[in-house]
């Protein structure tokens, strides 16, 4: 739809019920930027605080509703006027609230009011640099989407307060770290109803540049715990190598999985240090897919699969490494659909085993990526295995090649030879074949 003109995204927007304006939290990018400079926005951050004060009373005198608000204060952050404000903005009847105010030099952390998580009508909250005041389980009775930025230093009451939100459908944790916190961050993701959860999580570019400790840093910082059986959705996109403890799902649909493989190469080069961040994601991969019916692998995440693959490899003949492979690496019954991003020559020698593990597999998407950072002649390097595979792809049905130009056909007919053999030559006929 972003595609449409803005007149008309505006004026589909203007017809659309309070109730499903919301979805608007979850428009492209292009959209959201373009709609938020169609409407009101106050700059005083060269005002005086009694300036701003005048400009907040102001706002809260117009008579009309305020479906969606940003709040971001990093100059005047006195806690007991933003309180007030707050109070007075939720009676305007705020759908969405994003709240960021940086942290006071000797008041810490602003505390939001509980009359914000005991709303009516607010249902998508976004938070940064904040506190959350507790109150009993079960309480913040109306919010079904929760987003939580933690690029900066996190309060702890943030990590695990999801539990106090039994409508909570979809949560977003998100953050560039600016800086690494001074002891671990655990989240702790309980929650009956939640039904979505994405967590993307990067270094900033500033810690990039600060070398291998980053990486080992991170590591051992950040860690992820997800108990939530209704979960339909998991999307977890993360470069700080978190560790993560997952829980089993009985209704997950969909898991996609990105890790920033390629970067903490550059930095620790092809060593131990790698392999054991590597092992990690590998570790996540096998916890989060065994249930699920769609799997996406990113380059990073399956450029960490196939290099702790590598590591096997380099251990035994061909019968030994499938046999120590298989005792580490589970079948994914469940898989019906699978998409593989892959950036490297490894990758490819990696996916026929892999494949080997998903007997119900009936769509294949194999996405040829190419990357900067890998070295030219070492993105396709590949001999497909030289015995037969007629046990790997039964019930296939479709494969798509992404990717793979007018220049990679003999590529793009290596992979086809190879699906051809592992599905059969009869069952082959019937598989769809598409090129994007």
């Amino acid at each position: 739809m972003h595609d449409l003109p803005m007149h008309l995204l505006e004026s589909i927007l203007s017809d659309l019920p309070v109730k499903e304006s919301v979805c608007t939290s979850c428009m492209c990018k292009p959209w959201h930027d373009h709609l938020w400079s169609s409407v009101s926005a106050d700059d005083t951050s060269k005002s005086t605080e009694s300036d701003f004060k005048k400009s907040l009373e102001k706002l809260l005198q117009n008579p009309a509703y305020f479906l969606n608000v940003r709040l971001r204060c990093t100059k005047f952050k006195r806690h007991s006027f933003l309180h007030e404000f707050l109070r007075e903005l939720l009676k305007k009847k705020v759908i969405i609230l994003e709240i960021a105010v940086d942290r006071h030099e000797s008041l810490g952390f602003f505390p939001i009011p509980p009359e914000v998580f005991t709303s009516m009508h607010l249902r998508v909250l976004k938070i940064a640099s904040a506190r959350i005041i507790l109150s009993p389980p079960g309480t913040f009775t109306r919010l079904s989407a929760i987003q939580v930025d933690v690029s900066w230093s996190s309060h702890a009451s943030v990590l695990d307060f999801y539990k106090w939100c039994p409508v909570l459908q979809d949560l977003q944790i998100q953050g560039k770290i600016m800086r690494l916190p001074d002891k671990k961050q655990k989240f702790q993701i309980r929650s009956q109803s939640l039904l979505r959860l994405k967590i993307k999580l990067h270094l900033h570019k500033i810690q990039l540049n600060r070398g291998q400790r980053v990486y080992l840093s991170a590591g051992n910082l950040y860690e992820v715990e997800i108990e939530a059986p209704q979960l339909e959705v998991l999307d977890i996109d993360e470069s700080i190598f978190a560790k993560f403890k997952i829980g089993n799902f009985k209704y997950l649909q969909e898991v996609k999985l990105q890790s920033g493989f390629y970067e903490a190469k550059r930095q620790l080069g092809e060593v131990g240090e790698l392999l054991v961040l590597s092992r990690g994601v590998f570790d996540t991969i096998n916890k989060a897919s065994l249930s699920t019916s769609c799997l996406v692998v990113g380059d990073g995440a399956f450029g960490a699969l196939s290099f702790t693959f590598m590591d096997y490899l380099f251990s035994g003949n061909e019968g030994a490494i499938r046999d120590k492979f298989r005792m580490t690496f589970p079948d994914f019954y469940c898989v019906t659909s699978l998409r593989l991003c892959i950036a490297d020559s490894a990758g490819w020698v990696f996916m026929p085993y892999l494949l080997a593990h998903l007997p119900t597999l009936q769509r294949l998407d194999l996405e040829f990526v190419d990357r900067e950072d890998v070295r030219r002649g070492k993105k396709f390097d590949w001999n497909p295995p030289k015995d037969c595979l007629g046990w790997c792809l039964p019930s296939l049905k479709h494969v798509r090649l992404i990717g793979f130009g007018e220049k990679m056909m003999e590529e793009a007919g290596l992979i086809l030879a190879f699906v051809r053999e592992a599905a059969t030559e009869e069952r082959f006929e019937e598989i769809t074949i598409t090129y994007v």
